[in-house]
C-alpha cells in the first residue's frame, strides 16, 4: 500500500506537495515529529528555506534520526529544493552547518554574469536535460525553478539530469533509493505531477 510520507516544516511548502500528491490520488501523511514515520512507502523532503533553516528545523524536531533510518532501510526518499542541498555535505549559503551528507557535493552560490544576463538567482521554467544513465521516464521536459545556491560538482553517474542557467548544474540526482530535485514539481504542471509519479513507481531494488 502506497502512503508517502512528506516532512512539515515550517521553512517549507509542504502542503503544496501535499494537495500534488492527492492529484496522484495517493494517501499521504504530513510529518513533523519523529513518532509519525510509521509504516511510509516513500518520504518527500520539501524546502523552500535556507539550508541552515532546513538543517536546524529537522534536527530540533530529532528528526534527522529516524529519516536516516528509512534510508539504511532502502525506503526511496525525495529532496526538493533546499531538501536536494542538504542531502549534500554542506552549501554556500551557510557556513558551518553540515548536511545529511548522503552525496558528495557542496551547494554554491550561483554566478552571475550581467553581460549573459544572467544574474545571481534562477527563477522561473527551464528545461531539464536526461542524462546518458538517467531511469527517470518524465526526463526531460521543462520545470519551474527557484533557487539562488546549485550544485555543480557531483559525480557523472549520480547526475540524472542537468540544467543551464550560465553554465550547467545538476538538477536531478540519484544514488539508489536517494533523489534529489532542485527544481519544484508541485509548481510545474503536468510534467512536475508526472516527475512525482516516477518517483513513486521507480523501482528501488
Amino acid at each position: 500500500m502506497m502512503k508517502v510520507g512528506i516532512v512539515a516544516l515550517n521553512s517549507s511548502n509542504f502542503r503544496s506537495i501535499g494537495r500534488a500528491i492527492s492529484w496522484l490520488e495517493i494517501e499521504h501523511v504530513f510529518i513533523n515529529r519523529h513518532e509519525q514515520f510509521n509504516n511510509l512507502s516513500h518520504l518527500i523532503l520539501p524546502g523552500v528555506s535556507s539550508f541552515s533553516s532546513v538543517m536546524h528545523e529537522l534536527i530540533s524536531r530529532n528528526l534527522t534520526e529516524e529519516i536516516q533510518k528509512l534510508k539504511e532501510r532502502g525506503l526511496p526518499i525525495l529532496g526538493l529544493c533546499a531538501g536536494m542541498q542538504i542531502m549534500g555535505n554542506s552549501s554556500e549559503e551557510s557556513p558551518g552547518v553540515e548536511g545529511l551528507k548522503w552525496f558528495d557535493y557542496k551547494s554554491e552560490a550561483i554566478e552571475s554574469n550581467l553581460d549573459l544576463g544572467v544574474r545571481s538567482f534562477h527563477t522561473g521554467w527551464n528545461e531539464v536535460f536526461a542524462s546518458n544513465n538517467n531511469s527517470i521516464k518524465s526526463l526531460p521536459s521543462i520545470f519551474y525553478f527557484n533557487h539562488s545556491f546549485y550544485v555543480k560538482k557531483l559525480s557523472e553517474k549520480e547526475i540524472y539530469g542537468q540544467s543551464c542557467h550560465g553554465q550547467m548544474f545538476a538538477s536531478v540526482v540519484r544514488k539508489e533509493n536517494i533523489i534529489g530535485a532542485q527544481f519544484h514539481p508541485e509548481k510545474s504542471q503536468l510534467a512536475g505531477l508526472d516527475f512525482l509519479r516516477d518517483f513513486i513507481n521507480l523501482t528501488y531494488a
